[in-house]
């Protein structure tokens, strides 16, 4: 009966926290560790989500750095391809990027 008790106890501290089972326990020995469990309990989730979103900001900045990358290179790309086409190629690509895309406003290219 009393094992039933204290396992009930410790249910409701894990729900609605160490608060919530101070009125059953105030006078009783074992209350402390009743009332503890929830705060180590605590520090194992928060140590949990903090090493999930350290992951998380280590995939991240790898992605990141993939991203900067290629846009490095798309950008050489873009630059020599530039340098290659003739003027009337570049107009004709404003015309069909413009009617492709009309809500979007492109600035006059730099060659």
């Amino acid at each position: 009966m009393k094992g039933l008790r204290v396992f009930d106890l410790a249910k409701d501290a894990l729900a609605f926290g160490a608060e919530a089972v101070d009125k059953y326990c105030m006078a009783m020995s074992w209350c402390y560790v009743v009332a503890i469990k929830p705060t180590r309990h605590d520090d194992l989730v928060k140590t949990h989500l903090m090493v999930a979103v350290q992951e998380e900001v280590r995939v991240l900045k790898e992605q990141i750095k993939e991203l900067v990358e290629k846009n490095s290179m798309l950008e050489r790309e873009n630059s020599f391809l530039k340098k290659l086409a003739s003027p009337e190629q570049l107009q004709q690509f404003q015309l069909q990027n413009s009617a492709a895309h009309p809500k979007q406003t492109m600035s006059p290219l730099i060659i």
